[in-house]
């Protein structure tokens, strides 16, 4: 249920963690029990009198949040650790949830596992192994993922249970195989592709932006022709000068410096364009008084 509130004019320190989550709210959402005591006020505080002690033995879990999905995984993650202590291990009573503003009905936990398929041949190389499907399927079980291999489609299916919620995508998979097999334990290859590292053209870019914005920009006196003439990896060639030109009237003679127009453009748009703009009022050189 909910009741309505007055907004708060100040935070208690110690909640203020979790008020954001509901401060703009008209309804806060209140949690009671059979007898109508306020068991919990959610995502803020909970009662003192339905908390945990050493000498409790029936336990209800509960768990509200803006996000169903994010509150489904928190939710069976609790309950399945809860479980290995129950009276009966790994049973739990399940409890059905109804949404007065839809009047949908759910059934929480769901605490069934979920498949999910990958080709041998993706896993393998993924993870840079060579197995056969029955040790793929062997040292999954390591991770809690138990596997099936289906001949004729040559993919694995494996059962995902309600604990591994980063469990995604079939990489996530493969990630797991590799981690099981050992990280240690993996053939190492020399790499078959040969590359030579430099600095990409956008990144020296954004660095003679900033260069004018921090260095040049302040220095109103300081005319355009005192800038720096060229930027440090002469394979890009380009003058301060064309990097005016190019977000100003879109003129470069630079044809590298053209072909980032608009790399340049969504960079200079987001800081540089903004800063010009809140400095146009301050007097340029010729408008301040002589000191002498």
């Amino acid at each position: 249920m909910s009741c309505s509130t007055s907004t708060a004019q100040t935070r208690p320190k110690h909640l203020k963690e979790y008020t954001d989550l509901i401060y703009d709210s008209e309804v806060y959402p209140v949690i009671l029990d059979s007898k109508d005591r306020v068991m919990s006020l959610p995502p803020i505080i909970n009662s003192d009198f339905s908390k945990i002690s050493q000498d409790t033995r029936d336990i209800f879990i509960e768990i509200t949040a803006v996000d169903e999905n994010k509150a489904n995984i928190v939710l069976n993650t609790l309950v399945a650790m809860f479980s290995c202590y129950c009276e009966t291990p790994y049973h739990v009573e399940a409890v059905e949830v109804e949404y007065e503003a839809t009047g949908r009905k759910v059934v929480t936990p769901n605490m069934n596992s979920r498949p999910m398929s990958a080709s041998v041949r993706y896993l393998n190389a993924i993870s840079g192994l060579d197995l056969n499907p029955d040790k793929i399927c062997a040292i999954l079980t390591k991770m809690m993922l138990s596997g099936t291999y289906d001949e004729k489609s040559d993919t694995v299916t494996v059962s995902v249970p309600p604990t591994r919620s980063d469990v995604l995508h079939a990489c996530d998979v493969a990630e797991d195989m590799a981690i099981a097999y050992g990280y240690n334990n993996l053939e190492k290859r020399p790499l078959t592709t040969i590359t030579v590292g430099r600095q990409q053209p956008i990144n020296q870019l954004t660095d003679l932006l900033r260069y004018v914005a921090f260095h040049v920009m302040p220095c109103y006196a300081m005319p355009c022709h005192a800038m720096p003439r060229w930027c440090a990896d002469a394979d890009v060639n380009c003058r301060v000068s064309d990097v005016c030109s190019l977000w100003l009237c879109a003129d470069t003679r630079s044809p590298k410096l053209a072909s980032l127009r608009c790399s340049l453009w969504v960079s200079a748009r987001t800081w540089l364009i903004h800063a010009l703009a809140n400095h146009h009022r301050i007097p340029g050189p010729s408008d301040r008084a002589d000191p002498n």
